[in-house]
C-alpha cells in the first residue's frame, strides 16, 4: 500500500524501526467504529479483550474511540467484565497518526482508521464477526491485512502473536 497524498504517513512510515518494535512488550491500538449500536460495539471490545489475554509477552492496550463516541461506552464493559486494566490505556491523542506510530498493531472492525495504519507501516487485523457483513473495504477483502470473522479465530490470532508475527504482518501489508 502506497501513502501517496499523504506526505505526513513518510516520516511516520520511515521511523517504523524505533524502539519498542526491539522490546519484548506488545503494543495493541484498537480502533473503535461507531456503527451498529452499543450491542455489537461492546462485542467487539470485549472480544478483542479477551482474545489479548492469550498473549505471552507483555503488551499494552490503548483504545482510540471514534471521534463520534464517548469512551464512558468502553470504560464502562471493561468495569463490567472486570477485565485488568492495568494495562489498558484509552488514547488522548488529537491526532491517530500519534497512537498508530506507537504501536504495534492495530485492529479494527470496518474503519478507515485500518487503511491509515497499513500505509503508515503498522499492520493491521480487522475483526468483523457479524452477519450480514458490514460493507467489505480494501481490508475487509481477502488481501494483505488479517482478516477474522469469529471469536475463535480472533482468540487463535493473538495466541500466536509475538514481535516476529507482527514484522511479519508489517512486510506483508505495505
Amino acid at each position: 500500500l502506497l501513502g501517496i497524498g499523504y506526505p505526513e504517513h513518510n516520516s511516520y512510515y520511515d521511523d517504523r524501526n524505533r524502539e519498542n518494535i526491539i522490546d519484548d512488550n506488545i503494543s495493541i491500538l484498537i480502533l473503535t467504529q461507531a456503527h451498529g449500536g452499543r450491542t455489537r460495539r461492546r462485542k467487539f471490545l470485549k472480544d478483542v479483550l479477551v482474545a489479548i489475554q492469550n498473549i505471552e509477552p507483555d503488551y499494552e492496550i490503548i483504545i482510540r474511540t471514534h471521534p463520534s463516541e464517548s469512551e464512558e461506552v468502553y470504560q464502562d464493559l471493561i468495569n463490567m467484565e472486570n477485565v485488568p486494566s492495568n494495562n489498558i490505556r484509552f488514547s488522548s491523542s488529537e491526532v491517530l497518526l500519534n497512537d498508530i506510530h506507537e504501536s504495534d498493531v492495530s485492529i479494527i472492525c470496518n474503519t478507515s482508521a485500518g487503511l491509515t495504519s497499513m500505509v503508515a507501516g503498522t499492520p493491521c487485523i480487522s475483526y468483523n464477526p457479524w452477519s450480514p457483513k458490514l460493507p467489505r473495504p480494501l481490508y475487509m477483502i481477502e488481501g494483505p491485512a488479517s482478516q477474522i470473522e469469529s471469536k475463535e479465530s480472533l482468540m487463535n490470532c493473538f495466541s500466536l502473536i509475538d514481535k516476529n508475527k507482527i514484522m511479519t504482518m508489517e512486510q506483508d501489508q505495505v
